[in-house]
């Protein structure tokens, strides 16, 4: 015979439990109601009721607490009103502290809005403002390595303007700082050469003295004035441009330098070619025969021989 519990004066719908309560028969004259322990729906019901009466209890809570904290707030913002009418010392060193904070804080506004000078330190001027030649230089070397062409018109025009003060031709110093760090001030070489020109500044420590020290070798235009006061100390001690740049490059003789004088040389004619208005390709053409070279030996033979038997 199944059992239940019976709770005197429970709802009719059982939702409280008193699993202490005695186990009766199934059938109790006048009573109001039942809750069979065997059947699983009542146990779910009745948990399902249990986290309800929870949950609205934490919501509740919560609300009580933030309801009496601002109450709390309110009374102490009173309390410090009062106390600041009363007392007139009390309200105006408040008044002079907040007005003071405030002050501080629309400097630094102003600071970090109103900084203007950020363009002018910057390594960087308007393409449009250099003249047709120095235009044309600056756009082919800003496409072929591909750097912006504001700090690039910045070099163009400073090594336009500088050069010949050092008996320097401007597009051989624009040819050394193509082969030398592709135009990236930051640069640095395995053996310390830093900067557009790649200078050692461990070595000529003393030429960056007058420009504040050591760590001017990555200011672009600094670096630059430094690397052309060494190239110009190397060509005028040793004769000619040749010798003077495997000297730069610090090659005893023509063999030692890696083909460094060559590609400088080459780069300083594409240069004055595009500065002279003629169309120059990017690549320079044993660049372009040595890819189209490698390409070909990508490619299958038609006639089944090499390329050597084909030209025989």
């Amino acid at each position: 015979m199944g059992f239940q519990f019976w709770w005197p004066g429970a709802e009719s719908n059982c939702r409280h439990a008193d699993f202490q309560s005695a186990a009766l028969p199934t059938e109790l004259p006048g009573q109001e109601c039942y809750c069979s322990i065997t059947n699983p729906m009542n146990h779910l019901h009745l948990l399902h009721q249990m986290m309800r009466a929870f949950a609205q209890d934490v919501v509740h809570g919560f609300t009580l607490i933030i309801r009496n904290g601002f109450a709390l707030l309110g009374l102490a913002l009173l309390c410090l009103i009062i106390t600041l009418n009363l007392r007139a010392d009390l309200r105006a060193v408040a008044e002079v502290r907040l007005r003071d904070w405030l002050e501080e804080r629309q400097l630094e506004s102003d600071v970090m809005l109103t900084d203007v000078d950020a363009a002018d330190r910057a390594t960087a001027i308007n393409p449009h403002d250099l003249n047709r030649e120095q235009a044309k230089v600056a756009t082919w070397l800003s496409t072929k390595y591909k750097v912006a062409p504001e700090p690039i018109s910045a070099l163009v025009a400073e090594t336009y303007a500088t050069g010949p003060q050092y008996q320097l031709d401007p597009t051989l110093v624009l040819a050394v700082m193509a082969i030398e760090s592709n135009f990236n001030p930051f640069a640095q070489s395995s053996v310390g050469a830093q900067g557009l020109m790649q200078v050692m500044t461990k070595v000529h420590v003393a030429k960056y003295k007058d420009h504040g020290g050591e760590l001017a070798a990555f200011d672009p235009i600094t670096n630059l004035h430094v690397g052309m006061q060494v190239l110009k100390d190397c060509i005028k001690s040793n004769g000619s441009s040749e010798q003077g740049l495997r000297c730069y490059v610090g090659a005893s003789v023509p063999d030692a330098d890696g083909g460094y004088v060559r590609k400088v040389l080459a780069e300083q004619k594409r240069i004055q070619q595009v500065a002279q208005g003629f169309k120059v390709p990017l690549m320079s053409p044993s660049t372009l025969q040595m890819m189209t070279d490698k390409v070909e030996s990508w490619l299958p033979n038609p006639f089944g021989r090499s390329k050597s038997e084909s030209q025989d």
